[in-house]
């Protein structure tokens, strides 16, 4: 208990100086019965206008570089789309901030459609389909795989997750077809992997994909 010795009167709780007069107390004060919460440095409302005042930005800018140089150049076109894409990407993540899994999901293809985009813009080389695209669906998958490792998710909880990177992989197929990919053997050994390591999953564990099935179309 606290006391105020030009007040006389005790003091409940901690203070450091009287209420009534300001003066310093004595004693030791009372712990508070519930804990304290610590206020965030950085809100999320925070976050989101600072990105948002970052895209204002980068179109000014853009619209400013258009003025000095007289034109519009195919670059600034995708420099405000990969910055579009980012902020909405930002807002993504802070809405699935809770989901690990689905966050990873949305950074891995987020990242795979703007290479092929800043691909496309720069040239149409060829990279992205044969060499970007290959490694990050491989990636995308065990990282999936080590993530659920990490938080110790159960398999039915994220079978349905690999199911989905396993098919999307097979679009692969669609510039090889195309002639898009002058070099196909990153990719097929890229789904090769995934589904060998599907398969895997798939085979010895069965009645966790059976489960995760059920549940999500209701059998």
């Amino acid at each position: 208990m606290q006391y105020c010795n030009r007040c006389r009167m005790e003091i409940r709780g901690y203070k450091r100086c009287c209420p009534l007069c300001g003066s310093l107390v004595t004693g030791e004060g009372e712990r508070p019965c519930f804990p304290t919460i610590r206020k965030k440095k950085v809100s999320y409302v925070l976050f989101q206008k600072v990105c948002l005042y970052i895209l204002i930005m980068l179109f000014v800018s853009m619209i400013l570089v258009r003025n000095i140089i007289g034109e519009w150049r195919p670059w600034m076109w995708l420099v405000i789309f990969c910055g579009i894409v980012g902020f909405m990407d930002v807002m993504l993540m802070r809405t699935f901030r809770q989901n690990t899994l689905k966050t990873v999901h949305l950074q891995g293809y987020t990242g795979i459609l703007l290479c092929i985009i800043v691909d496309h813009y720069t040239g149409s080389h060829g990279w992205a389909y044969a060499w970007v695209v290959p490694i990050a669906f491989v990636i995308l998958m065990f990282a999936a795989i080590m993530t659920a490792l990490i938080l110790k998710i159960a398999l039915r909880d994220f079978t349905l997750y690999l199911a989905f990177d396993t098919l999307m992989t097979f679009v692969q197929l669609l510039p090889i077809h195309a002639g898009k990919n002058i070099f196909p053997l990153p990719a097929q050994c890229s789904m090769a992997i995934v589904v060998l390591a599907y398969g895997a999953l798939l085979i010895f564990g069965w009645r966790a994909f059976h489960s995760a099935a059920g549940r999500f179309f209701n059998v």
